[in-house]
């Protein structure tokens, strides 16, 4: 029986004691991955955190292009940027539902606040203007007597005008595809508004449209 040095048992154990000494300063899986996160937060958290308004909810202060806008907190489940070009909202097309009972987007009136120049002026007044040079059907009356329909010959294409009366002079016109109708009208300057909305629910434009302008209007004309 061969006898092991005693040179060569101590270098085995050396080789094990440092073994034995890097894996103790190793860190463990669970703190790699919190540190990952930590460092994936610190480099994706970069939008500038916007001012708090205070009130009875308070709003979060952002501003549209060169307009300032005050969100209500309880609209947003998450923390706005302080500035945007292009602002989100929505409605349920049902009036009565609130947006966490409408999850499908032909459920919804989905609404884009967008900045425009402040010295832009707002669209000529369309309340009269004939569009059977573009859509030769038409007009056609329809279900509610402020909206006419115009349309293609092949009826691909739609146009429906609301000829709506008011001191603006402002009459909003949708234009229709397959999947959904797309308006927009001027809400004051620096501010315009377009919104998309399912052709079915046409009937009730009007009174639709309104509930855009009340959902709108008092984030921007806020005074």
């Amino acid at each position: 029986m061969n006898r092991v040095s005693i040179p060569a048992v101590f270098l085995v154990a050396t080789v094990l004691a440092v073994i034995l000494l890097l894996i103790g300063y190793m860190p463990l899986e669970a703190d790699r991955q919190r540190g990952h996160k930590a460092t994936n937060s610190q480099m994706t958290d970069w939008r500038p955190a916007p001012t708090e308004y205070p009130g009875e909810k308070g709003r979060w202060v952002v501003m549209l292009g060169d307009v300032e806008m005050r969100i209500p907190r309880d609209r947003r489940t998450q923390t706005p940027a302080s500035t945007y070009d292009l602002y989100p909202e929505a409605l349920c097309l049902r009036e009565h539902e609130e947006l966490a009972d409408c999850f499908q987007l032909h459920e919804r009136i989905r609404i884009f606040l967008m900045s425009q120049p402040l010295d832009w002026p707002p669209p000529a007044c369309n309340m009269n203007r004939d569009y059977s040079d573009e859509f030769p059907d038409g007009p056609i009356a329809t279900a509610n007597a402020t909206v006419e329909l115009f349309r293609s010959s092949s009826r691909a294409s739609r146009k429906y005008v609301y000829r709506m009366p008011g001191a603006s002079c402002w009459h909003p016109v949708a234009t229709c595809g397959p999947l959904r109708c797309v308006t927009s009208f001027h809400v004051m300057p620096g501010v315009s508004a377009r919104y998309q909305f399912a052709e079915d629910s046409i009937e009730n434009w009007p009174a639709n449209h309104q509930r855009v302008l009340d959902h709108v209007m008092p984030l921007v004309a806020w005074e």
